[in-house]
């Protein structure tokens, strides 16, 4: 049987689990990753692939992927380039509701079988299922909120301790500039 898109109708799938295979495109991942983390913030370095399985029981429909993706980004310590590789398995309970705006531009959902309360169900609208929002925001989850050399390298930061030792910056072209400021600090406080 053909492996079903990130974008499947309902009909296709039973309580049998069916396989589902795509790639969430580079722009798709980047609208998302712009601005976390101002001028060092992730850029994805190509598209995030999928891969899972999916099935339903009446209207519920479960969602099991495993999603990788390459990202950039600027380590927060000695502003090094740096590329990590992320991959997070996720699972997904989506129940049939509606999404309604509030007068206060406030999303509300209406769940249909759903135990009243509950805000944290995700759901989906009509016959189809698009798991790129959904897998996309795993994805994003799964970044580090402050990125460091450790994450991408699994070492400390190379340049680091020569910005705590408190070497000029001018001095050494090691060091980078955007330290200077601070290291001018380190000298008053001192």
């Amino acid at each position: 049987m053909t492996p079903l898109d990130l974008q499947f109708r309902l009909d296709d799938l039973s309580d049998d689990p069916r396989e589902f295979r795509g790639q969430i495109p580079r722009e798709q991942l980047d609208e998302v990753m712009s601005g976390l983390l101002g001028d060092l913030g992730y850029r994805a370095q190509g598209p995030a692939e999928v891969q899972g399985t999916a099935y339903r029981t009446k209207k519920d429909v479960f969602i099991d992927a495993n999603v990788s993706a390459e990202v950039a980004f600027g380590c927060v310590r000695c502003l090094d380039p740096l590329t990590l590789k992320i991959a997070c398995q996720s699972r997904h309970l989506l129940v049939p509701g509606k999404r309604e705006h509030s007068p206060a531009d406030e999303l509300t959902v209406d769940h249909e079988n759903a135990a009243d309360g509950d805000e944290d169900l995700d759901v989906y609208e009509g016959d189809t299922i698009d798991l790129v929002a959904l897998l996309r925001e795993d994805l994003l989850l799964e970044l580090p909120m402050n990125p460091t050399c450790v994450e991408s390298a699994g070492a400390a930061c190379p340049r680091f301790d020569a910005v705590l030792a408190g070497v000029n910056a001018a001095e050494t072209p090691s060091v980078d500039p955007r330290w200077a400021p601070l290291l001018e600090l380190k000298k008053k406080l001192s």
